[in-house]
């Protein structure tokens, strides 16, 4: 190599070395100056345990309190696969608690769930378990004593609604969907007066970096109280049956009227004491409509004549007609 050469060689290695020493330089001075910054910004990119704390929606009630809705606790069997599988000592003894308290989950479909995604944190094995349900397991979770290793599983906490007098009143009361919105009657009336708000439980960073938890309550909704007598309602719906049972039309299936309804009122303040009708439904399945067509009826219905045949029995024949 010429003299030349090795003088070009000699300050590219210079110019390098000076380069690295530059970077070196940098990464000390971010890690001095600015490495909270950087690190809370690194941690809030973290998933921490976040949880909705669902409202409660508010009771419906009779002129003397008697509940003709509300909203009982359930709980959703969650498995987190991500804890249970980050130690060995803690996927048998969880799968073997878990199947011997509810037999009825698929366990090759669970250790498939933990096998093939062994980070997936939120896996429901059950929906809508009562409480009694729920502490069959909650109570060996609740004794590390005897039983330690039982990590991953969880109990989300809902609400569903009931109906506690079934087909009572049907139609004023109506019914709400899955997700807890009102779909007919005083349910969808008044929906955002029985709505609240869901509340959070969840994660986050103070000045220090340090990672706290916070809860920010559910609002739960309000309760209503109509005007209807519960055992008014009640005998107003019995002679109701009776009269549609005694005047059938024997040439065809069916009660004689195609509606009937029937309203009492208070003649001196117009408060509605009980407002009944024919054909009604039951509010715990308002999808049923065995009481009025054959299986096979049903079966042979298309999508619209399905549709008609539950309005038909949902609306509230007393105000819309």
């Amino acid at each position: 190599m010429t003299m030349r050469m090795k003088k070009k060689l000699l300050l590219v290695f210079f110019v390098i070395v000076m380069v690295l020493i530059a970077l070196i330089g940098r990464i000390i001075y971010i890690q001095h100056v600015k490495g909270a910054t950087y690190e809370r910004i690194v941690l809030s990119q973290q998933e921490y345990d976040s949880e909705t704390i669902p409202y409660r929606r508010g009771d419906i009630l009779d002129a003397k309190g008697t509940i003709l809705a509300t909203s009982t606790d359930v709980y959703n069997l969650i498995l987190d696969c991500k804890v249970m599988t980050s130690k060995e000592i803690y996927v048998e003894p969880t799968l073997t608690a878990l199947f011997s308290c509810y037999p009825e989950i698929d366990e090759s479909e669970v250790r498939a769930i933990v096998r093939e995604h062994p980070d997936s944190q939120y896996n429901v094995l059950i929906k809508r378990m009562s409480y009694d349900e729920m502490e069959k397991l909650n109570s060996m979770m609740s004794d590390p004593k005897n039983y330690p290793n039982i990590k991953g599983i969880w109990f989300e906490k809902n609400y569903l609604r009931s109906y506690p007098y079934g087909s009572l009143a049907a139609p004023v009361i109506g019914f709400t969907r899955s997700d807890n919105v009102g779909m007919t009657g005083l349910e969808n009336y008044y929906d955002s007066t029985l709505s609240g708000t869901n509340g959070r439980r969840y994660g986050y960073l103070n000045s220090d970096s340090d990672l706290e938890k916070t809860v920010k309550n559910a609002k739960d909704g309000n309760t209503i109280v109509t005007t209807l007598d519960a055992n008014l309602q009640s005998i107003v719906e019995d002679k109701i049956a009776i009269f549609a049972r005694t005047f059938e039309n024997k040439d065809r299936e069916g009660a004689a009227a195609e509606h009937i309804g029937v309203v009492i009122m208070n003649p001196k303040n117009g408060e509605v004491k009980a407002m009944a009708q024919y054909p009604s439904f039951d509010l715990t399945d308002p999808w049923d409509l065995t009481a009025y067509y054959t299986q096979e009826e049903i079966d042979a219905f298309t999508e619209e004549e399905r549709t008609d045949a539950l309005n038909r029995i949902w609306t509230n024949f007393c105000i819309s007609n």
